[in-house]
């Protein structure tokens, strides 16, 4: 088992024992993912699919120092 996957599997047993989202959210940050691992972490946990995760972790209090820089991107891009 990969040290992510552990971290995935340590941040699924704080979801059963009741933490929120944005606690999950802070733990996979803290623990050294990506925001886009943050991502595809709360899809692989069943939590919300794909979309949901997306904005869920760009709004989320844990991301927010990154968030302006984030959409800046996302309009250079368009």
């Amino acid at each position: 088992m990969s040290t992510q996957d552990a971290i995935i599997e340590e941040c699924r047993e704080m979801l059963v024992h009741g933490i929120k989202l944005e606690e999950a959210i802070r733990f996979l940050r803290q623990r050294g993912l990506s925001k886009t691992h943050s991502i595809k972490a709360l899809v692989d946990l069943g939590q919300v699919d794909l979309s949901d995760a997306k904005r869920i972790v760009h709004d989320s209090r844990t991301w927010a120092d990154v968030r302006e820089r984030d959409e800046e991107f996302q309009r250079k891009l368009e």
